[in-house]
Formats: C-alpha cells, sequence, structure tokens
C-alpha cells in the first residue's frame, strides 16, 4: 500500500485532486485539515491547549467549541501567534495522521492520500512513497474564490514558495484548466506511480 501526499498552496485544488484520485483508484483519503479539526474539538487535550494558548476569546459563545474563523484571524495577522498555533498542533497532527495510517494498512486500499497543505513544511513528505504537489496561478485561485482574494494572500506567505516547492516534489500538476483536465494530468502520474 503507497502512502501518496498531495500539497499545494490553499484554493489550488489538492482536494478536488484527492477526490478524483478515490473515485478511480481503491484509495483511502486522510485529509490533514479534518485532522485537525477532530482534535481541536471539546474536551479533547488539544482543545485544552488551544484555548490555553489563545484565551476564551476564541470560543464559539454558543456551544464552547473553538471558532476556527476567529483563531485564523489572529494567527494569521501575527507571525508569533501562527508559530504558537503551528508549535502546539503540528506534532500532533502528524502523530494522529501516523496512527490513523497504522489502522488504514489493515484494510484493502491500494493507496492513501494524504491531503496536506503544510506536507513540505512539517516534512511529512518525506513519510510518503511519492509526492504530488498542484499548482496553480494566483488570477486562477482568485477566479475561483474571489472574495477570499485576501485571506488566500495572507495564508499564503506562510507556505512553502513554488520555487523550493518543487525541489521536494516527484510530480507536479498545473491546475490552471478544468476538472477533466485535472483528472487526465492524475491518471498519467498513477500511470507512472502504478509501474
Amino acid at each position: 500500500m503507497k502512502i501518496i501526499g498531495i500539497t499545494g498552496t490553499i484554493y489550488c485544488g489538492k482536494t478536488t485532486a484527492s477526490k478524483i484520485i478515490k473515485k478511480n483508484y481503491h484509495a483511502h483519503i486522510l485529509n490533514a485539515d479534518d485532522v485537525y479539526h477532530d482534535l481541536i474539538k471539546p474536551r479533547k487535550d488539544l482543545y485544552y491547549n488551544v484555548v490555553n494558548a489563545f484565551g476564551k476569546i476564541i470560543l464559539n459563545k454558543d456551544n464552547f467549541e473553538i471558532d476556527r474563523k476567529k483563531l485564523s484571524k489572529i494567527a494569521f495577522n501575527n507571525i508569533d501567534k501562527l508559530k504558537t498555533l503551528n508549535k502546539i498542533t503540528h506534532n500532533n497532527i502528524i502523530l494522529e495522521i501516523e496512527k490513523k495510517i497504522i489502522d488504514i494498512k489493515k484494510k484493502d486500499y491500494d493507496f492513501i492520500i494524504v491531503d496536506a497543505p503544510l506536507l513540505f513544511e512539517t516534512e511529512f513528505y518525506l513519510k510518503c512513497d511519492k509526492n504530488i504537489l498542484i499548482y496553480c496561478s494566483k488570477r486562477k485561485k482568485y477566479e475561483r474564490l474571489e472574495t477570499y482574494k485576501k485571506n488566500i494572500l495572507k495564508r499564503e506567505k506562510f507556505q512553502m514558495d513554488f520555487k523550493s516547492s518543487k525541489k521536494l516534489a516527484d510530480f507536479i500538476i498545473f491546475n490552471n484548466k478544468t476538472k477533466i483536465d485535472l483528472e487526465n494530468n492524475i491518471k498519467k502520474i498513477f500511470t507512472d506511480i502504478l509501474i
């Protein structure tokens, strides 16, 4: 069972690529953001660690869950706060993904896809058999989600740039066209991976 890492900057299409792989190949998707969201639910250790670091201001007043939008706004507007959040969360997310991989390997899948925006930054790519970088132009990102242009720019500042990322990737997909083009590119890559 091969572990394939998929990464790319925000709104480049990595989650769409993961879904295409799942549809065409016998693959289980592990989304790092979903793992993170699960780990910061109330009554979990990471929940208390994040609340202790950022204060009750990040809590939703109705259900006391962490309001991820509030937390993101604080973290992505202050480099020190973002470093604090990453220090608290990254190792926990990686450990949880590793645990999930052990369980998934007991099942009958051909691939485990790890969809992670910080695959290279956290060095999790070293644990993957192959890594795919999804890339698209800023213009295309803005077309996809015009209203969040500022948010994209803020988050991208904290991700590895394309020049550095492409050196670590086994495959690169330029996702500037249609979903059909993306699917065709994935099929070409998986032809190589399956050999």
